[in-house]
């Protein structure tokens, strides 16, 4: 049998984010959210994955998260969230939106967002990925930090006959500015569960969570 194929897919899965080699838990949370971090190389920002349940389906918590309009009224630290090219029945939207977080000052980016999904019939998944488009939204502000690196994605599975949903989030950052990368990825891993919770709440208490 010939190894090459095999060596070829385990060093694809040591670069995938859904591949668990690598990870090392950060934080388990009382209310089941684990959060672990990753090395990434030639960078000293690390992957941040955070998984855990939702009481509520995928289609429901996926409509909460595609209603980008709303979230600064329920996402942590989230002060704009702005539609900015929309691609009607398309899989692709572009999403400009503004950080305020405590004892920082302002960072903004545009995303590039896809849908990614594979869901038929209550099979399958939810994805949405996204990565920086400085092509698209407005432009810089003398006050606000433009953020370069904003990779990641969310990925929504049903367990449960449906009724509930395994939650994966990933994050890749370089927050700018002056801020150690140390500093930056021990934040991110603490803002990884607020930002988690405000998904759960909104997706089980809302009425998009109701069946």
């Amino acid at each position: 049998m010939n190894a090459l194929p095999t060596i070829l897919l385990s060093l694809s899965l040591l670069g995938s984010p859904d591949s668990d080699p690598g990870w090392i838990v950060a934080i388990e949370t009382s209310d089941g959210i684990t959060v672990s971090t990753r090395d990434k190389p030639n960078t000293e920002v690390k992957e941040i994955r955070a998984v855990g349940l939702i009481n509520a389906p995928a289609e429901a918590v996926w409509k909460v998260l595609r209603d980008y309009q709303k979230y600064p009224e329920r996402i942590p630290y989230v002060e704009v969230s702005e539609v900015v090219a929309p691609q009607d029945g398309g899989p692709v939207m572009w999403v400009y939106q503004r950080i305020t977080a405590p004892f920082l000052a302002k960072r903004d980016y545009t995303l590039k967002i896809t849908d990614d999904s594979k869901w038929e019939n209550g099979q399958g998944f939810f994805k949405s990925s996204w990565t920086t488009a400085p092509d698209k939204g407005p432009p810089p502000k003398p006050d606000v930090v433009r953020l370069r690196t904003v990779d990641g994605f969310w990925k929504l599975e049903p367990r449960n006959g449906g009724k509930r949903t395994f939650a994966t989030y990933y994050l890749v950052t370089d927050p700018g500015g002056a801020m150690p990368k140390f500093l930056a990825n021990q934040a991110n891993c603490t803002a990884m569960p607020d930002v988690f919770r405000a998904f759960r709440r909104y997706s089980t208490s809302s009425k998009e969570g109701v069946k």
